[in-house]
Protein backbone atom coordinates (compact mmCIF):
# COMPACT_ATOMS: atom_id res chain seq x y z
CA UNK A 1 0.00 0.00 0.00
CA UNK A 2 1.57 3.27 -1.19
CA UNK A 3 1.09 6.55 0.96
CA UNK A 4 -1.96 7.73 -0.94
CA UNK A 5 -4.06 4.89 -0.52
CA UNK A 6 -3.00 4.80 3.26
CA UNK A 7 -3.76 7.99 3.87
CA UNK A 8 -7.49 7.39 1.66
CA UNK A 9 -8.35 4.67 3.87
CA UNK A 10 -7.40 6.91 6.81
CA UNK A 11 -9.36 9.46 6.24
CA UNK A 12 -12.27 6.90 5.49
CA UNK A 13 -11.89 5.28 8.46
CA UNK A 14 -11.99 9.06 10.39
CA UNK A 15 -15.65 9.60 8.86
CA UNK A 16 -16.91 6.68 9.64
CA UNK A 17 -15.83 7.21 13.40
CA UNK A 18 -17.28 10.87 13.20
CA UNK A 19 -20.44 9.17 12.11
CA UNK A 20 -20.14 6.40 15.09
CA UNK A 21 -19.13 8.54 17.71
CA UNK A 22 -21.21 11.74 17.28
CA UNK A 23 -23.98 10.19 15.50
CA UNK A 24 -24.08 11.83 12.33
CA UNK A 25 -26.09 11.65 9.53
CA UNK A 26 -24.20 8.97 6.77
CA UNK A 27 -24.09 11.95 4.07
CA UNK A 28 -20.44 12.15 3.36
CA UNK A 29 -20.19 15.57 5.27
CA UNK A 30 -19.41 13.80 8.92
CA UNK A 31 -15.58 15.35 8.24
CA UNK A 32 -17.83 18.67 7.77
CA UNK A 33 -19.77 18.67 11.01
CA UNK A 34 -16.46 17.98 12.78
CA UNK A 35 -14.67 20.92 11.22
CA UNK A 36 -17.61 22.74 12.78
CA UNK A 37 -17.69 21.36 16.55
CA UNK A 38 -16.19 23.90 19.14
CA UNK A 39 -14.59 20.92 20.69
CA UNK A 40 -12.09 20.48 17.77
CA UNK A 41 -11.42 24.24 16.94
CA UNK A 42 -7.84 23.71 17.45
CA UNK A 43 -7.11 20.76 14.50
CA UNK A 44 -9.85 22.94 12.62
CA UNK A 45 -7.29 24.07 10.12
CA UNK A 46 -5.37 20.26 10.04
CA UNK A 47 -9.46 18.99 9.25
CA UNK A 48 -9.62 21.13 6.60
CA UNK A 49 -6.53 20.84 5.10
CA UNK A 50 -7.01 16.98 4.90
CA UNK A 51 -10.51 17.35 3.70
CA UNK A 52 -8.74 19.27 1.10
CA UNK A 53 -6.28 16.47 -0.06
CA UNK A 54 -8.64 14.01 0.29
CA UNK A 55 -11.05 15.77 -2.35
CA UNK A 56 -8.06 16.22 -4.88
CA UNK A 57 -7.30 12.69 -4.61
CA UNK A 58 -10.73 11.25 -4.25
CA UNK A 59 -12.55 13.33 -7.50
CA UNK A 60 -9.13 13.61 -9.71
CA UNK A 61 -8.54 11.04 -12.29
CA UNK A 62 -5.43 9.16 -11.97
CA UNK A 63 -2.42 10.09 -14.64
CA UNK A 64 -1.19 6.34 -16.05
CA UNK A 65 -2.79 4.75 -13.07
CA UNK A 66 -0.84 6.67 -10.69
CA UNK A 67 -2.73 9.09 -8.24
CA UNK A 68 -1.10 12.72 -9.09
CA UNK A 69 -0.06 13.76 -5.99
CA UNK A 70 1.14 11.45 -2.89
CA UNK A 71 0.50 12.63 0.88
CA UNK A 72 3.99 13.02 2.95
CA UNK A 73 4.47 11.13 5.94
CA UNK A 74 4.31 13.94 8.29
CA UNK A 75 0.43 14.39 6.88
CA UNK A 76 -0.19 10.52 6.97
CA UNK A 77 0.89 11.11 10.53
CA UNK A 78 -1.23 14.11 10.91
CA UNK A 79 -4.20 12.24 10.00
CA UNK A 80 -3.37 9.79 11.98
CA UNK A 81 -2.98 12.09 15.05
CA UNK A 82 -6.44 13.36 14.12
CA UNK A 83 -8.07 10.27 14.00
CA UNK A 84 -6.91 8.70 18.16
CA UNK A 85 -8.80 12.22 19.22
CA UNK A 86 -11.79 11.45 17.71
CA UNK A 87 -11.52 7.88 18.77
CA UNK A 88 -11.55 9.38 22.35
CA UNK A 89 -13.95 12.48 22.38
CA UNK A 90 -12.69 14.87 24.68
CA UNK A 91 -15.16 14.55 28.48
CA UNK A 92 -16.48 17.41 30.19
CA UNK A 93 -15.13 16.40 33.30
CA UNK A 94 -11.10 17.11 31.66
CA UNK A 95 -12.08 20.71 32.08
CA UNK A 96 -14.21 20.66 34.91
CA UNK A 97 -12.78 22.23 38.16
CA UNK A 98 -12.22 18.96 40.70
CA UNK A 99 -13.63 18.66 43.66
CA UNK A 100 -10.89 19.99 45.55
CA UNK A 101 -10.22 22.51 44.06
CA UNK A 102 -13.60 24.45 43.76
CA UNK A 103 -14.27 27.47 46.33
CA UNK A 104 -17.47 25.87 48.06
CA UNK A 105 -19.57 27.12 50.97
CA UNK A 106 -22.00 25.67 53.65
CA UNK A 107 -24.80 26.92 55.21
CA UNK A 108 -23.37 28.24 58.58
CA UNK A 109 -20.69 30.62 56.38
CA UNK A 110 -20.65 34.36 56.54
CA UNK A 111 -21.89 35.46 53.10
CA UNK A 112 -19.80 38.63 53.01
CA UNK A 113 -16.51 36.03 53.21
CA UNK A 114 -17.28 34.26 50.05
CA UNK A 115 -18.66 37.29 48.45
CA UNK A 116 -14.46 38.62 49.16
CA UNK A 117 -13.87 35.57 47.61
CA UNK A 118 -15.54 35.65 44.79
CA UNK A 119 -14.28 39.13 43.91
CA UNK A 120 -10.86 38.22 44.55
CA UNK A 121 -10.82 34.47 42.94
CA UNK A 122 -12.59 36.42 39.75
CA UNK A 123 -15.48 33.09 40.01
CA UNK A 124 -19.41 33.50 39.35
CA UNK A 125 -20.77 31.21 41.43
CA UNK A 126 -20.38 28.83 44.52
CA UNK A 127 -21.87 25.77 45.33
CA UNK A 128 -23.47 25.55 49.13
CA UNK A 129 -22.38 22.07 50.00
CA UNK A 130 -23.57 19.59 53.02
CA UNK A 131 -21.33 17.12 55.17
CA UNK A 132 -21.54 14.83 52.51
CA UNK A 133 -20.56 16.68 49.37
CA UNK A 134 -23.56 17.02 47.83
CA UNK A 135 -24.74 20.19 46.36
CA UNK A 136 -27.81 22.03 48.48
CA UNK A 137 -27.79 25.06 46.20
CA UNK A 138 -25.87 27.86 44.79
CA UNK A 139 -24.97 31.45 45.60
CA UNK A 140 -24.22 33.57 42.51
CA UNK A 141 -23.84 37.41 41.80
CA UNK A 142 -27.98 37.28 40.74
CA UNK A 143 -28.55 35.80 44.36
CA UNK A 144 -27.29 38.96 45.43
CA UNK A 145 -29.07 41.18 42.69
CA UNK A 146 -32.63 39.16 43.57
CA UNK A 147 -31.94 39.63 47.18
CA UNK A 148 -31.73 42.69 47.64
CA UNK A 149 -34.33 43.77 45.27
CA UNK A 150 -36.48 41.88 47.00
CA UNK A 151 -35.61 42.41 50.73
CA UNK A 152 -33.63 45.47 50.61
CA UNK A 153 -29.67 46.71 50.69
CA UNK A 154 -29.26 45.89 54.39
CA UNK A 155 -30.18 42.22 54.17
CA UNK A 156 -27.11 40.95 53.13
CA UNK A 157 -24.40 42.35 55.71
CA UNK A 158 -21.34 40.95 57.72
CA UNK A 159 -23.71 39.06 59.74
CA UNK A 160 -25.32 37.55 56.97
CA UNK A 161 -25.05 33.55 56.85
CA UNK A 162 -26.06 31.31 54.13
CA UNK A 163 -29.12 30.08 55.82
CA UNK A 164 -30.32 34.08 55.97
CA UNK A 165 -30.93 33.51 52.07
CA UNK A 166 -31.35 29.84 51.88
CA UNK A 167 -34.56 30.66 49.64
CA UNK A 168 -32.66 32.34 47.09
CA UNK A 169 -30.19 29.54 46.79
CA UNK A 170 -32.33 27.11 45.28
CA UNK A 171 -31.00 25.01 42.27
CA UNK A 172 -34.71 25.03 40.44
CA UNK A 173 -35.11 29.06 40.51
CA UNK A 174 -36.10 29.49 37.32
CA UNK A 175 -36.49 33.51 37.90
CA UNK A 176 -32.43 33.21 38.70
CA UNK A 177 -30.77 30.95 36.07
CA UNK A 178 -30.84 27.08 35.63
CA UNK A 179 -28.48 24.71 36.90
CA UNK A 180 -27.83 21.39 35.09
CA UNK A 181 -26.59 17.65 36.75
CA UNK A 182 -23.96 15.88 34.57
CA UNK A 183 -22.83 12.01 34.52
CA UNK A 184 -19.14 12.00 34.76
CA UNK A 185 -18.93 10.59 30.96
CA UNK A 186 -20.56 13.40 29.63
CA UNK A 187 -19.01 14.71 26.30
CA UNK A 188 -17.85 18.33 25.35
CA UNK A 189 -19.90 17.98 22.35
CA UNK A 190 -23.57 16.87 24.66
CA UNK A 191 -22.58 19.86 26.90
CA UNK A 192 -22.25 22.56 24.01
CA UNK A 193 -25.75 20.87 22.73
CA UNK A 194 -27.33 21.43 26.37
CA UNK A 195 -25.97 25.01 26.53
CA UNK A 196 -27.58 26.19 22.91
CA UNK A 197 -30.92 24.42 23.39
CA UNK A 198 -31.04 26.19 26.76
CA UNK A 199 -30.17 29.43 24.86
CA UNK A 200 -32.92 28.60 22.38
CA UNK A 201 -35.05 28.67 25.42
CA UNK A 202 -34.02 31.96 26.95
CA UNK A 203 -32.34 30.40 29.50
CA UNK A 204 -29.52 30.71 31.36
CA UNK A 205 -27.58 28.17 32.45
CA UNK A 206 -24.99 29.23 35.60
CA UNK A 207 -23.26 26.25 36.12
CA UNK A 208 -22.92 22.46 35.03
CA UNK A 209 -22.31 19.73 37.69
CA UNK A 210 -20.74 16.47 37.78
CA UNK A 211 -21.53 13.47 39.71
CA UNK A 212 -21.36 9.98 39.20
CA UNK A 213 -24.80 9.48 37.60
CA UNK A 214 -25.74 12.50 37.17
CA UNK A 215 -28.25 13.48 39.73
CA UNK A 216 -28.64 15.99 42.62
CA UNK A 217 -28.67 13.09 45.22
CA UNK A 218 -25.01 12.18 44.70
CA UNK A 219 -21.24 13.59 45.68
CA UNK A 220 -20.15 16.28 43.48
CA UNK A 221 -16.89 15.67 41.16
CA UNK A 222 -16.28 18.51 39.03
CA UNK A 223 -18.20 21.85 38.03
CA UNK A 224 -17.79 23.53 34.58
CA UNK A 225 -19.37 26.69 33.74
CA UNK A 226 -20.36 28.41 30.00
CA UNK A 227 -17.61 30.09 30.32
CA UNK A 228 -15.10 27.11 30.64
CA UNK A 229 -17.37 25.67 26.97
CA UNK A 230 -16.28 28.58 25.16
CA UNK A 231 -12.36 28.93 26.17
CA UNK A 232 -11.80 25.19 25.78
CA UNK A 233 -9.93 23.66 23.41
Amino acid sequence: MNRTEEFLQLYKKLEQTAVMEYNFPKDGKSISRLINLKCYKHIRRELEYCKEIRNILQHNPKVNDEYAIEPSNAMIELLSNILKQIETPKKAIEFAVDYNDIIKAYIGDNVMDFMNKMDNKKISHIPIMNENGIVRGVFGENTVFQCVLDEGIDEINDKTRFFHIKRYLSLDNPILEKFLFVHKNTLMIEIEDMLYNAYKRNERIGAIFITENGKEIERLIGLITPYDVIGYK
